[in-house]
């Protein structure tokens, strides 16, 4: 995964080095040298599976195996959930408040970013691919599906659905790449 890093002028990685490792690089786009190489490692097992910077770009939330983590940019764990089930996506919110995590088993959880704790968790369909703020972080847009493919609109202070649509053409399920 690639985030933006807040100031345009570098990008985040989120690495995953084959040696049961995950790691953070900073990108400097003016050359594409490394700037900062392994900020947020963790050797614990399993895939690393996405990453999301804050908004203050002070820190940085990775997904690996089971759990979702947030680290410093000097490499510090400041908490970690266990989410009990492979990790889709992670999305930091606009004003570094939350973190939106979708999950295989199709669960929305909302995540609390000054300590991890669940604000909600929500069951919203098979696998929740991608999520999206909407302006004013009023409400998140999730792609959820398997056989079939649905972008939703989730209320983001209750977790609950506003409207679905269905994104299959033709018998062949859409979402994004």
């Amino acid at each position: 995964d690639i985030v933006p890093g807040v100031n345009g002028e570098h990008v985040y990685i989120a690495v995953f080095d084959g040696e049961d490792r995950r790691r953070a690089d900073k990108i400097s786009l003016s050359d594409f040298s490394v700037v900062d190489s392994g900020l947020a490692e963790n050797t614990t097992r399993g895939s690393a599976r996405g990453a999301s910077v804050a908004p203050d770009g002070e820190s940085i939330y990775f997904a690996k195996g089971q759990q979702i983590y947030k680290y410093d940019f000097n490499g510090n764990e400041e908490w970690f959930y266990d989410l009990d089930t492979d990790p889709e996506t992670v999305k930091a919110d606009s004003d570094g408040s939350h973190v939106y995590v979708g999950a295989s088993v199709g669960d929305l959880v909302k995540l609390n970013d000054s300590d991890g704790s669940v604000e909600w968790r929500k069951f919203i369909g098979d696998n929740v691919f991608f999520t999206s703020e909407g302006p004013e972080g009023n409400y998140v847009y999730a792609w959820v599906g398997d056989k079939i493919n649905e972008l939703k609109k989730i209320d983001a202070s209750d977790g609950s659905e506003i409207w679905a649509v269905n994104t299959q053409v033709d018998g062949v399920a859409g979402g994004p790449n």
